[in-house]
């Protein structure tokens, strides 16, 4: 019974949501912390090395950084 209930409600406006541990908000797994100024505030792991593809981003020491892809040779 529970599980139909929840099946009407997925995708639905006003319908169930996914909340992180902390009672954050899941957006297809990325956890909003809220909104401010206008943007919304996500938790990403971010890789620690440069994953060289164009334009991901990465933590470099605690610094964010965008990838310029891979070196050409």
């Amino acid at each position: 019974m529970a599980a139909s209930v929840i099946k009407t409600q997925r995708d639905a406006p006003d319908g169930l949501a996914a909340l992180s541990s902390a009672g954050n908000l899941l957006l297809g797994g990325v956890e909003c912390l809220g909104i401010r100024n206008g943007h919304v505030l996500m938790v990403m792991a971010l890789p620690t090395t440069d994953p060289a593809m164009h334009g991901a981003w990465w933590n470099n020491g605690g610094y964010i950084c965008i990838s310029q892809g891979e070196a050409s040779a």
